[in-house]
C-alpha cells in the first residue's frame, strides 16, 4: 500500500503544476476531428441576431450601427458587418451610391423618408437573408474572429457576449441571439464540466450504494472508494503527461475508469472475503483478473485503427484506466481486504437471492442447454441484419438539450436566417482572371442557383450575387451578368463593396460560394455533400471544385465510422479471441468463449439500427468497450468452471457448481457496471447520454449471457488453461520418456494430462484386480508397480514390474474385464484415461488424438509381440 501512495503522490504532482490543472478541457470540434481539418474555414465566426420589439426606425439604426463599430473595435475582433453597415447600391439623384443603411438615413428628410431607406435596404438583394432575417424586422451581424485556436477563440467569442450583454452599449429596445463554433465551443465547455462533476457524484453514490447493500463492514466501503479514487487519479495523470485532453469524446474515460475498477474491485471483494485461506484466494483471482485486463484492453486498443485521433486518444487513455484501476485493486483493495476477510463478507439477502437464481438457472440450463445456444444464434442472425442499417451520424450542436441555452440561440439565428451552419464551395483555376469570365460567371450563378433549389440550404451568397447586383444599378436595368470580363472588372473596380474579398481573391481566380444551411446533423449534411459533390463534377475543365469547413470535415468525419468500426470490432474480436484462444489452449474453446461475448455486442449493433440510434463518436466506442468488459465476466466464469469440472469430474454439475460461485460477483458487478453508465445522462449531452443507456443495455443482456448461455456452453465442454498446462507435472521430457506421448511435444502432452484424471496411489495399494470391469487405462508418470495373476495354488505370480512411462490397462478399457492384477511398489502418480476422455481429446485436439491412438497401437501392438513371444518360448 506504501507503494500505492507513492504513486499517487507523483500523480498529483503530474496533474496540478505552477498554473493550476494540467489536463486541459477541449471540447471544441477541432478537438473531435484534429488532425483531419486540414479544410476547415479559415475564419472562426459569430453570428448575432437583433430583434427590435418595435418596427426598426431610424434610431434602431443608429443604434445598431454603433454596436456593430464596437464590435469590430474589440481585440479579437478582425471585422464585423451587419445590415445597417453593409454597403449596398443605390440610385442617389442619378447617381449609383456604394453606401450602408447608417450612412445614408441620416440624410432623410423625415421619418418616411427614413422608413423608404429601411424599406429598401430590407428588400436589398444582397443584404435580405443573410444580413436581415427572414421577418423583414431581425437585423444579423456577421463577425469574423482575429483569434486562433479554441482558447483564444472562445475569449474573443466572450469579450463579444460581453459587449452585447452591456446595457450602456445595447439597449434594451432589442432582444438578441449570439451563435457561432468559438461560442458554442466555450459554453459546451461549461457544460462538460459541470455535467462530468455530476457524473463523478452520482458514480460515488452508485459504488456506495452498491457496497451498503452488498457487504458489511465499514472497511470494505473505505477501501473500495480509495481504490476507484485512486484509479482514476492514476488515469487523469497519465493523460495530462501523454498530452491527452478532455473533450466530448475523452470525456467518457472518467466515468469508465470508475465503473470498470468498481467491477474488478466486486470480483476481488468476493474471491477474498470470508474465505478461509483469504490469501490463497486472493492469488487464484490473478488469473482470470490478468486475464480480463489484457481483453479488455484488447478490446479498447482495437479503436486505435480509427481514422478520428480523438477516438485514438480515448482508446489509448481508457487503456491506461484498465491498468491503473488492477493497479489500485493490486496494491490498494486486496492488502486491505486481507486483515478483514474473515470478519466483513456478503449480506446474507444477497446470498440467499443468488443461491435461489443460481439454481433456477441451473436447472434451465441442464433442460434447455440446446434452446438457450439455438436462441443466441438466432439473435446473431437477427442483429447481423439490422446492423446492416446502421447509419454514421453526429450534431453538435443537436447534442444538447432542446431547452439548453445554447440550442436556443443557435436554432433562433437558424430560423432568421435559413441557417446558422455554414460551408464553403471553393472553385478554383489555374488562370488569373479566370472568374471573372463570362463562361465561368455563368457556371457559378447556375451552380448557385441549383445549390438553392435544395431543399437542405438556406440561403447562398456569392461574387455573382454582387456582380450582378452592380451591373443592374449602372445599366439600369435587371440583374444579370456582364458581357465581358473587361466589364465585369470595371464595376468590380468602382463598386464593390468592403465585402468582396470573401468570395473572390485579387487575381480572380479564386471564387467562394459561401453556403448555409439549418441543419447541423452529418447524416443529412451527408446526403446533402454527396449530391453537391455529384453536382461539382459536372463543372467544365480548368475547374477545380472542393468543400471546406467545419460542417465537411466532421460529416466525413464520422462517415468514416462504419468502416473504422468494422474494422475496430474485427480487431478487437481477433484479439480477444487469440487469447482466449491462449488461456484455453485451445482454438475451439476460444470460439466458444466468444460466443456469450458476440451476442451482446451484436444485440447493440442490432439495437441502433431498430431504434435509428445514429453512430457517432460517442455511440461508435459502445461495441469495442462492451466486449471488452463483457469477456470479464464469461473469463471468472470458465476459470472457476475448469475448477469445479477437475473436482467433480462432470461437467454438467461444474457448470451449476461454477454458476453459483460467479453469479453473485457477476450480478454485482453489472448492476454497479449499468447504474454507473447509466449516469453519463447526467452531463446533459444526448450522444453521452445515448452512450451510456446503450451501454447498460448491452450489459443487461451480457449479464443474462452469462447467466443462461455461457453455462450452457461450458455445460458439455472440457475446460484448460494456460495456467494449468505451465503446472502440470508430468516430469522431465514427458515426449521422451512416456511411449503414449511419443511424436508430441511438451505443451501437447501436458494438454491430454489435464483431460485426463490424476491418482496417487501409496505403497502396497492396489490398482487393478482380476476380473474387475474395465473402464480406463493408467500412464505412469512417477513410481513403480509390480504386474502380477494369482495361481491356481493361490500364490503370486509376478508377471513384470514397471516403471515410468509405462502404459497399464489398456486392454481392460477395451475388453470387458481386467486380465491382471496392478499393486503400487512405491507412492506412484498416475494419469487415467477413460472412452470419454479420448472422445473429448478427438473433438478439441484431433492432432493430439491422432498421435496417442498411433502411440496406443504401437504400445499394443509391442505387448502382443512380447505376449506371443513369451508363450512361443513356453513351449
Amino acid at each position: 500500500m506504501g507503494a500505492a501512495a507513492a504513486l499517487s503522490v507523483g500523480a498529483l504532482f503530474a496533474l496540478f503544476g505552477p498554473q493550476g490543472l494540467r489536463l486541459t478541457i477541449d471540447p471544441s470540434v477541432d478537438a473531435v476531428i484534429g488532425g483531419l481539418a486540414t479544410e476547415a474555414s479559415a475564419t472562426p465566426q459569430l453570428i448575432a441576431l437583433f430583434e427590435p420589439r418595435q418596427p426598426l426606425d431610424a434610431a434602431d439604426v443608429g443604434e445598431l450601427a454603433r454596436i456593430t463599430r464596437a464590435t469590430a473595435k474589440l481585440p479579437g475582433v478582425l471585422s464585423a458587418v451587419s445590415g445597417v453597415t453593409a454597403a449596398f447600391p443605390a440610385d442617389i439623384d442619378g447617381d449609383i451610391e456604394m453606401a450602408s443603411l447608417a450612412q445614408r438615413i441620416p440624410r432623410a428628410a423625415n421619418a418616411s423618408g427614413a422608413q423608404a431607406m429601411i424599406t429598401a435596404a430590407r428588400d436589398e438583394t444582397l443584404l435580405a437573408g443573410r444580413l436581415f432575417g427572414a421577418d423583414g424586422q431581425s437585423v444579423a451581424m456577421w463577425v469574423d474572429l482575429r483569434a486562433r485556436g479554441a482558447a483564444a477563440e472562445a475569449e474573443a467569442a466572450l469579450e463579444v457576449e460581453a459587449l452585447l450583454r452591456d446595457d450602456t452599449v445595447l439597449n434594451t429596445a432589442f432582444d438578441w441571439h449570439l451563435t457561432g463554433a468559438p461560442l458554442v465551443t466555450q459554453q459546451v465547455g461549461s457544460q462538460l464540466v459541470r455535467g462530468l462533476a455530476r457524473v463523478a457524484v452520482l458514480i460515488a453514490l452508485v459504488i456506495i450504494g452498491v457496497l451498503v447493500a452488498s457487504f458489511t463492514g465499514w472497511r470494505v466501503l473505505a477501501l473500495t472508494v480509495v481504490t476507484t479514487a485512486a484509479a482514476l487519479l492514476w488515469t487523469l495523470a497519465g493523460m495530462a503527461l501523454a498530452g491527452f485532453s478532455l473533450n466530448l469524446v475523452s470525456a467518457l474515460v472518467p466515468p469508465f475508469v470508475l465503473t470498470l475498477t468498481l467491477a474488478y474491485s466486486m470480483h476481488a471483494l468476493f474471491g477474498v472475503l470470508g474465505k478461509a485461506d483469504p490469501l490463497a484466494a486472493a492469488e487464484r483471482l490473478l488469473l482470470p483478473m490478468s486475464v480480463t485486463g489484457v481483453t479488455t484492453i484488447a478490446g479498447l486498443m482495437a479503436l486505435a485503427v480509427q481514422a478520428m485521433p480523438v477516438v485514438r486518444a480515448f482508446a489509448m487513455s481508457a487503456s491506461l484506466g484498465v491498468l491503473a484501476g488492477m493497479l489500485a485493486v493490486a496494491t490498494l483493495l486486496v492488502p486491505g481486504l486481507l486483515p478483514c476477510a474473515n470478519r466483513c463478507g456478503p449480506r446474507p439477502w444477497l446470498t440467499r437471492s443468488i443461491r435461489l437464481l443460481s439454481r433456477w438457472a441451473g436447472r434451465v440450463v441442464i433442460r434447455s442447454r440446446r434452446y438457450i445456444v439455438a436462441a443466441a444464434l438466432a439473435v446473431l442472425v437477427v442483429g447481423g441484419l439490422l446492423t446492416m442499417t446502421v447509419q454514421p451520424g453526429a450534431s453538435y450542436v443537436g447534442d444538447l438539450g432542446k431547452n439548453h441555452p445554447v440550442r436556443v440561440q443557435f436554432d433562433a439565428v437558424n430560423a432568421a436566417l435559413g441557417g446558422a451552419t455554414g460551408f464553403d464551395i471553393v472553385i478554383d483555376s489555374a488562370a488569373t482572371n479566370a472568374m471573372v469570365q463570362p463562361q465561368v460567371l455563368q457556371q457559378l450563378d447556375a451552380l448557385e442557383m441549383w445549390l438553392e433549389q435544395q431543399p437542405e440550404i438556406g440561403g447562398v451568397s456569392s461574387a455573382t450575387d454582387i456582380i450582378k447586383r452592380i451591373n443592374q444599378a449602372f445599366a439600369d436595368g435587371e440583374a444579370r451578368l456582364p458581357d465581358s470580363a473587361a466589364l465585369t472588372q470595371q464595376l468590380l473596380l468602382v463598386g464593390a463593396p468592403p465585402e468582396l474579398p470573401r468570395y473572390l481573391n485579387l487575381d480572380y481566380s479564386q471564387a467562394v460560394l459561401r453556403v448555409r444551411t439549418p441543419h447541423d446533423d452529418t447524416v443529412t449534411l451527408g446526403n446533402l455533400f454527396e449530391r453537391v459533390n455529384t453536382r461539382l463534377a459536372e463543372l467544365p475543365p480548368g475547374l477545380s471544385a472542393s468543400l471546406r469547413g467545419d460542417a465537411v470535415v466532421l460529416t466525413r468525419s464520422v462517415s468514416q465510422l462504419t468502416s473504422g468500426q468494422f474494422w475496430s470490432f474485427a480487431v478487437a474480436f481477433i484479439a480477444i479471441f487469440i487469447v482466449l484462444s491462449l488461456v484455453f489452449a485451445s482454438v475451439q474453446m476460444g470460439l466458444r468463449a466468444m460466443l456469450p461475448n458476440l451476442v451482446p455486442v451484436i444485440s447493440y449493433f442490432g439495437l441502433i439500427g431498430l431504434l435509428d440510434i445514429p453512430l457517432g463518436p460517442a455511440t461508435a466506442l459502445t461495441a469495442c468497450i462492451v466486449l471488452g468488459i463483457a469477456v470479464d465476466d464469461t473469463l471468472f466464469y470458465l476459470v472457476r468452471f475448469n475448477r469445479a469440472a477437475r473436482a467433480l469430474a462432470s461437467e454438467e454439475r461444474a457448470a451449476v457448481r461454477a454458476l453459483r460461485d460467479t453469479l453473485r460477483p457477476v450480478t454485482v458487478t453489472s448492476v454497479a457496471l449499468i447504474l454507473g453508465f447509466l449516469c453519463m445522462a447526467a452531463t446533459g449531452f444526448a450522444s453521452h447520454a445515448q452512450f451510456g443507456v446503450l451501454a447498460a443495455v448491452t450489459l443487461a443482456i451480457a449479464w443474462l449471457c452469462d447467466l443462461l448461455l455461457t453455462p450452457a456452453i461450458s455445460a458439455r465442454s472440457s475446460i484448460v488453461t494456460l495456467w494449468d498446462v505451465l503446472r502440470v507435472d508430468l516430469g522431465a521430457a514427458p515426449e521422451e520418456t512416456i511411449p503414449l506421448f511419443d511424436g508430441m511435444s511438451a505443451r501437447q502432452a501436458r494438454l491430454f494430462a489435464l483431460l485426463s484424471h490424476t491418482h496417487t496411489i501409496e505403497a502396497g495399494e492396489h490398482l487393478l484386480k482380476v476380473g474387475d470391469p474395465g473402464k480406463e487405462m493408467f500412464i505412469l508418470v512417477e513410481g513403480e508397480v509390480r504386474v502380477w495373476v494369482r495361481a491356481d495354488d493361490g500364490c503370486e505370480l509376478e508377471i513384470t514390474q514397471l516403471g515410468r512411462g509405462a502404459t497399464l490397462g489398456e486392454t481392460g478399457l477395451f475388453a470387458a474385464e481386467r486380465t491382471a492384477n496392478v499393486t503400487a511398489v512405491t507412492r506412484t502418480r498416475l494419469l487415467a484415461v477413460d472412452s470419454d476422455t479420448l472422445e473429448r481429446v478427438r473433438g478439441r485436439y484431433p492432432r493430439i488424438a491422432a498421435l496417442i491412438f498411433r502411440n496406443l497401437n504401437r504400445i499394443q501392438a509391442t505387448n502382443l509381440a512380447r505376449s506371443t513371444q513369451q508363450l512361443a518360448s513356453n513351449h
